[in-house]
């Protein structure tokens, strides 16, 4: 990735030098686009070098019975996510285009769900008392779906 941005940094840097020394770019015999396309690459390389593994984000809720609630807020903007519960429990979810809601059931300990945006979850109706949930999203794969 270095070598590409100093490839690019090189060729713009020996272009306005030749615009010194000859009076005119070569970059503006082959048109301005060139030259904007130039400098829209380094742009995206650089915006590209500059993005780095953001911090996993945790989210504490309580799921209550009958009741499907959000599970990601989308202002997290990760790509996974993962929920901690300290006992077995059957959990609701809700995924938006699929039509009802279908039930998993998340073990002890972290489970990995791995869920699209918009799906929300809750307790089936049926459920004994509401549950304690360590919610994280995160940019980084811990495995399969469950």
């Amino acid at each position: 990735m270095n070598t590409i941005i100093a490839g690019a940094a090189a060729g713009i840097v020996g272009d306005k030098t030749g615009e010194k020394l000859y009076g005119k770019s070569h970059l503006d015999e082959h048109g301005e686009c060139v030259h904007m396309d130039l400098h829209k690459m380094l742009a995206c390389l650089e915006h590209i070098a500059s993005i780095g593994p953001r911090a996993p984000v945790f989210h504490r809720c309580a799921l209550q019975i009958g009741t499907l609630v959000p599970m990601n807020n989308e202002s997290y903007d990760r790509h996974y996510n993962v929920a901690l519960v300290s006992a077995s429990t059957v959990v609701q979810f809700e995924v938006i285009g699929l039509g009802q809601a279908f039930s998993l059931t998340l073990a002890a300990g972290w489970n990995i769900l791995n869920m699209p945006e918009h799906t929300n979850w809750g307790l089936p109706s049926n459920a004994s008392s509401n549950v304690s949930v360590l919610y994280c999203a995160t940019d980084v794969t811990f495995g399969n779906a469950i």
